[in-house]
């Protein structure tokens, strides 16, 4: 349960560390570390899971897999390339995704499995799809 209104608020020191994991993630674009890889320091924090969960919150990260934040512009983004490049197009492979994102397949999968989750592309035995929207 949650009182009425209530919004969570950072403190300085968490503010800190919000933006500093936010560029962190961000600044790989789709590409962004996984959480194991973060440094130490941040890794380490007691709150570390309670501000990257709040950047989720505020609408700044989006959860693509465990341990794979990335920056919600830029899943809005990859969003808006797959459409414009794959709509209307049937039995895609990774392949044809990879040459509208630039990512490697180490996160090229995981990407695929959030958008067949979120209905942009859908999967079957013969590939991929991608719907006319």
């Amino acid at each position: 349960m949650r009182r009425a209104g209530f919004r969570p608020e950072l403190t300085l020191d968490q503010h800190e560390a919000s933006e500093r994991l936010y560029k962190l993630l961000a600044s790989e674009g789709l590409a962004s570390p996984f959480t194991q890889e973060l440094p130490d320091d941040l890794l380490g924090r007691e709150d570390f899971w309670p501000i990257l969960r709040h950047l989720e919150y505020v609408g700044r990260l989006t959860l693509v897999a465990d341990g794979l934040y990335v920056s919600t512009d830029e899943i809005n983004g990859a969003i808006e390339l797959i459409r414009n490049a794959l709509a209307g197009s049937d039995s895609l492979g990774p392949a044809d995704f990879r040459d509208v994102l630039p990512v490697s397949r180490k996160h090229l999968i995981p990407l695929l499995n959030f958008f067949d989750g979120i209905g942009v592309t859908i999967r079957s035995a013969e590939g991929r799809s991608v719907p006319k929207v």
